[in-house]
């Protein structure tokens, strides 16, 4: 079974082209985990509306986010494929209550890093250093995947190459 250039082309391009797709859509869709807390903007309001929404997303993707809306219409949110850690959050966010958020904006919109009361020395809503602690283990395991992918697949196409060759010069 020879294998002709073009297909060799498209097994390249998956072997290495996927991973790299997944490596630069983490890196530039999700906060950095080692970025510090003093370079993400924040903002402190009373927000117009304390929000818990479930969505369904393609292929049966569902999710829960928590939204908090600025008086001046645009929003913060906070997403998690569980209801129960979201509806937490809903239950602990005082309505009414000038808060201090921490976030980091995104084209689809502005994700919740910190929730706290602002005037209180209290123990934070959502804490910075959960959400990151949570981006980062979420990060090794998309890079764990890719490197896999990586390495699986350079094995497969280096295989493959070998047959091509054999092939080629009448060996085997």
């Amino acid at each position: 079974m020879a294998m002709r250039k073009d297909e060799l082309l498209r097994i390249g391009l998956l072997t290495w082209g996927v991973p790299l797709a997944i490596v630069i859509t983490v890196r530039l869709f999700t906060p950095d985990p080692s970025r510090p807390k003093d370079d993400f903007p924040f903002e402190i309001f009373t927000p117009q509306k304390i929000e818990f929404v479930g969505k369904k997303g393609t292929r049966r993707s569902d999710h829960f986010e928590l939204w908090l809306h600025h008086p001046d219409g645009h929003g913060y949110f906070c997403r998690d494929p569980e209801p129960g850690p979201v509806k937490d959050l809903f239950g602990k966010t005082p309505p009414n209550t000038a808060l201090k958020v921490i976030y980091d904006p995104f084209p689809e919109g502005n994700t919740l890093m910190e929730i706290s009361v602002a005037s209180s020395n209290a123990p934070p809503i959502l804490s910075f250093d959960a959400v990151m602690a949570e981006y980062a283990t979420r990060r090794r395991l998309v890079y764990s995947i890719a490197g896999i992918w990586f390495a699986l697949g350079s094995f497969i196409f280096l295989a493959l190459t070998r047959v091509k060759v054999k092939e080629h010069n009448g060996i085997g």
